[in-house]
């Protein structure tokens, strides 16, 4: 009983963060960017949870968090989990022979941030995405910190044992 109870806790905050990214992400972020950018919390999320929780996790954060926001942003339905879906994949390929390091895994999430950018314009690379992508690390290191501690928390409380990724 205690183990579903569990289960149905962290569906219902993984659900909650990820609604409420979405809002953010379509309400507050469009009109009002860092220095006029945007940063993709969606991405950044799913790239968080890869690191922090796993790929289950990212991939599953990535495909219907893409699919609300395609959904309330009357955008082609599907088009961002399948960019998104796709740099993940590229990742945990790429992780199991190149990345072992944290170092290593933000220089991917930094490269494949101003590839994600150019995709998603129309294959039209701006000098702004070289700015872009460092915002954009910047709060992917923030909510990976956010999620270590929030999971430190629920470890020691024994509510929820959340396990981080082998990268050093």
């Amino acid at each position: 009983m205690k183990s579903f109870l569990r289960k149905i806790l962290t569906g219902f905050f993984g659900i909650f963060l990820i609604y409420l990214l979405v809002i953010l992400q379509i309400s507050l972020f469009n009109y009002f960017g860092i220095f006029s950018v945007t940063p993709n919390l969606i991405y950044i999320l799913s790239f968080a949870f890869i690191f922090a929780l796993g790929e289950k996790y990212a991939f599953l954060t990535a495909f219907f968090a893409g699919m609300i926001y395609d959904i309330l942003s009357f955008g082609v339905v599907g088009v961002t989990p399948l960019l998104i879906l796709t740099s993940l994949l590229l990742f945990s390929l790429l992780r199991r022979v190149f990345i072992h390091t944290s170092v290593t895994f933000f220089i991917y999430y930094y490269l494949s941030t101003l590839v994600y950018r150019a995709v998603s314009s129309g294959l039209h690379f701006s000098p702004l995405y070289i700015f872009e992508g460092f915002i954009d690390l910047t709060i992917l290191l923030f909510f990976v910190l956010l999620l270590r501690s929030v999971a430190r928390i629920f470890n020691q409380s024994g509510v929820i044992q959340l396990r981080f990724s082998e990268l050093r």
